[in-house]
């Protein structure tokens, strides 16, 4: 969404990416991708390259988990996922994995 709004591409690292292990967990019990589900919590910021790592720093400083995991590109390059040696076009879920997961079991 960041990236549509702002018109611009974007290349996802998912190996960067940091996942807390209660979301780790929750996930492989409800058979959910994290990377799927909306993370309301989360921050994802944009920010100029050459301060990127002084802005993880700064949070890890506070005690806020940080990563640079990914990297602005040409709206004309799209937005592109990369994870391991595989890369695949971003493609928004519409729905949150967890809400449907989570229905399925209230009703067992």
């Amino acid at each position: 969404e960041m990236a549509t709004h702002s018109r611009i591409g974007l290349h996802i690292y998912l190996d960067q990416m940091i996942l807390q292990e209660e979301v780790k967990k929750t996930c492989e019990c409800f058979a959910i991708d994290p990377f799927r589900s909306i993370s309301e919590g989360t921050l994802l910021a944009s920010v100029n390259k050459k301060n990127a790592k002084k802005v993880v720093r700064a949070l890890e400083d506070e005690g806020i988990s940080a990563s640079i995991c990914g990297e602005a590109a040409a709206a004309k390059e799209g937005l592109w996922v990369h994870h391991g040696t595989s890369c695949f076009p971003l493609a928004h879920p519409k729905v949150d994995p967890f809400w449907t997961r989570f229905e399925e079991y209230l009703k067992k």
